[in-house]
């Protein structure tokens, strides 16, 4: 007997089969003599557990047992968002002096008097952006203004509020 055959037995005995289940099933129970035994040790099983009395806990039992529970409190707190604007503006001041940096350096733009330093600058830059190295800065500083975006948005959706267990 498999684990469908039982279920289908304590629906039998229950009586929740429905009629075409319950065609097929006494079909089943005609032609199987195993079925018909295992039928008949579950309907004694159901006889016993019908006929214990099951004692009920004192009144008040479940709320004592509650009561010595010990408690975890969760704190609210709010998230500063005047120190977060700090680090998104650090964030982007320090993003601003790396690409800064890397352009005087890599460039190396000499001041020239002329107006040609406009065409110059425009070719070096051009050279700059194909660079692995500033695509990865601008890859990574991209990354990291999402990952603030989605933190702010977050904050917003959740009201500022962090839950942690204390």
């Amino acid at each position: 007997m498999n684990e469908k055959d039982e279920i289908l037995i304590w629906r039998y005995i229950d009586g929740s089969l429905d009629d075409t289940e319950l065609d097929r099933f006494t079909r089943r129970l005609n032609d199987e003599p195993e079925l018909q035994s295992a039928v008949r040790q579950i309907q004694q099983l159901d006889q016993r557990l019908s006929s214990i009395q099951w004692q009920h806990p004192a009144e008040g039992f479940a709320q004592r047992v509650i009561d010595q529970l010990p408690v975890k409190k969760t704190v609210i707190r709010s998230i500063g968002v005047d120190q977060q604007s700090r680090w998104i503006k650090g964030y982007l001041v320090a993003c601003l002096m790396a690409v800064v940096v890397t352009v005087l350096v890599i460039s190396g733009i000499e001041p020239e008097t002329s107006n040609s330093i406009w065409n110059a600058s425009a070719a070096r830059m051009t050279d700059l952006a194909m660079s692995p190295l500033m695509q990865t800065v601008s890859l990574v500083s991209v990354a990291i203004f999402f990952l603030f975006i989605t933190d702010r948005w977050l904050q917003m959706r959740y009201q500022g509020k962090l839950a942690k267990p204390v």
